[in-house]
């Protein structure tokens, strides 16, 4: 669907998010690394939330924003603007393609979810389909069994092999537990790979 992740996102999602000069330079590659810097708002949410009562412990000091795959930062409106465009790309709930695509395959129980927020609800051909959330933050999220992120987990040993079927290529599994130069370099593709031990 994608022809090579560091196309710009802007070429394959038309909904508006991605107009914007500085927008239109974020690539999927970017959002992969959490280095976007996408700006905008979604779900009743800024790109540039901080403070205490949104962040917590973790509290965001006020920053500029940088250009587009030069700065790594953990941002959940950024991680859901990604989500939204996977959404929107698929034409199909991020959970269903999840459960037919990975956690099927692999046996994974009944139990998990990947819940959206209350107002992340879009129309795609017609139909409401909910955008979930990458972080849990605001109350969405992958809700999770240790046992069922355990089998994700050995999926990822095993190459992307389960059994004797490749659900993801041996290739994208290298791409995405390999960091990048300096720009976030503990991270992955949406994968925290804790090469620097701090964890």
């Amino acid at each position: 669907m994608i022809q090579s992740i560091n196309d710009p996102v802007a070429k394959y999602i038309k909904d508006g998010g991605y107009s914007s000069e500085h927008n239109g330079k974020v690539t999927w590659e970017h959002h992969s690394r959490q280095t976007s810097e996408w700006e905008g708002e979604l779900w009743g949410k800024k790109y540039d939330f901080i403070g205490k009562e949104a962040f917590g412990r973790g509290e965001r000091k006020p920053r500029e924003l940088q250009e587009p795959g030069s700065f790594y930062e953990y941002n959940d409106v950024r991680i859901n603007r990604f989500a939204l465009s996977l959404l929107r790309l698929w034409e199909k709930p991020l959970p269903e393609v999840l459960e037919d695509e990975i956690m099927d395959p692999i046996d994974a129980s009944e139990t998990w979810r990947w819940v959206p927020y209350r107002n992340s609800i879009v129309e795609i051909n017609g139909k409401q389909m909910p955008s979930v959330s990458g972080g849990t933050r605001w109350g969405g999220g992958l809700w999770i069994s240790a046992r069922d992120e355990a089998r994700f987990g050995y999926l990822f040993l095993r190459n992307g092999r389960w059994k004797d079927k490749q659900l993801i290529s041996e290739q994208w599994v290298k791409e995405a537990t390999t960091s990048r130069g300096t720009v976030g370099p503990d991270y992955g593709y949406l994968w925290w790979l804790n090469t620097e031990g701090k964890a």
